[in-house]
């Protein structure tokens, strides 16, 4: 039986019609598959760069280890570091004409660690140049000890003289004798 004109084009329609489905469905699998493979690239250099991070970091943090084991301040007794701490903030705030008033010493505190804290808070009153010389003379990370917090205040009644009130605290790390 022979196939009418009519059935012949239908035929080719319906050819043509699964030949495109089939093309749209080819097309569509691969874009997905070449998403998925973008994805991982995009996933896999940013491992990379994550990688190179951590190898500068942990070169940093080698150095840094490396400094502290060379630097190591000898082991002293908590109380003695307080009052050798407590007579430096002193003696280098006169050297700035500075007399610092109401010192709070913190209590010993065990972090669980090798390196102990003295914590020093105190208070005084001077021109800001003194203040920062003074701060300078202070904040020795070399020497194991900063500035660890700073308040300036003016006296809003006596904004002529230039004094300022500084609230200072300092931290001195120290291997514990114990």
């Amino acid at each position: 039986m022979a196939a009418t004109q009519r059935e012949k084009r239908l035929m080719v329609a319906v050819g043509v019609l699964v030949a495109i489905l089939a093309h749209v469905w080819v097309a569509q699998a691969i874009m997905q598959s070449y998403a998925k493979k973008k994805s991982t690239i995009s996933s896999l250099e940013s491992r990379i760069g994550q990688y190179k991070n951590s190898d500068n970091v942990k070169k940093v943090i080698a150095d840094e280890m490396q400094w502290v084991a060379d630097h190591e301040p000898e082991p002293i007794d908590f109380e003695q570091q307080q009052s050798q701490l407590l007579e430096f903030l002193s003696n280098s705030a006169a050297d700035q004409s500075i007399v610092p008033t109401k010192p709070e010493l913190s209590p010993q505190k065990d972090l669980g660690g090798k390196f102990q804290r003295c914590k020093i808070q105190l208070e005084a009153e001077a021109g800001e140049s003194q203040l920062y010389r003074w701060l300078v003379k202070v904040h020795k990370p070399s020497e194991f000890r900063a500035v660890t917090s700073i308040k300036l205040k003016a006296d809003p009644k006596d904004r002529a003289s230039g004094l300022l009130t500084c609230t200072l605290g300092t931290e001195q790390w120290l291997i514990d004798i114990e």
